[in-house]
């Protein structure tokens, strides 16, 4: 049996990129049922992708599927665009990175994974120093 949640989402909006699968896909289900407004970025919305169909089809209407492609940066800025035009006007902004604790350490073979993993938390380390 799964402990009951004290957090309510009325109100309240996330934007998460990942979300045609993964764990992406299932915080996007989980927080549209806690009662968040959620925008579910997915690398494949616009073309019909099985992720971004399934969220639309299983979800309420508190979450929408958003085009974007991660490494592309006119799609990024399109994506922000897009969720800033639905949210309220002066509300707040969270940045929240999930990496890996392999940015903490090395293993045999893993070494370009780590780097990217540490880049990642040094990085958020870096946005946290500049804005908070």
């Amino acid at each position: 049996m799964a402990p009951k949640s004290r957090v309510s989402g009325e109100g309240k909006a996330v934007f998460i990129t990942g979300c045609d699968s993964g764990f992406g896909f299932g915080l996007a289900k989980r927080l549209e049922s806690l009662g968040f407004t959620v925008f579910a970025g997915c690398l494949l919305a616009d073309s019909g992708g099985e992720g971004s169909k399934k969220l639309r089809t299983e979800c309420s209407s508190r979450l929408s599927t958003v085009q974007i492609d991660v490494t592309d940066d006119g799609q990024v800025q399109a994506a922000v665009q897009q969720v800033k035009d639905r949210l309220p006007k002066g509300s707040k902004g969270r940045v929240v990175n999930i990496t890996s604790v392999e940015g903490l350490r090395a293993g045999p073979m893993t070494g370009a994974y780590s780097m990217t993993k540490a880049a990642s938390e040094f990085f958020t380390d870096s946005l946290r120093y500049m804005f908070f």
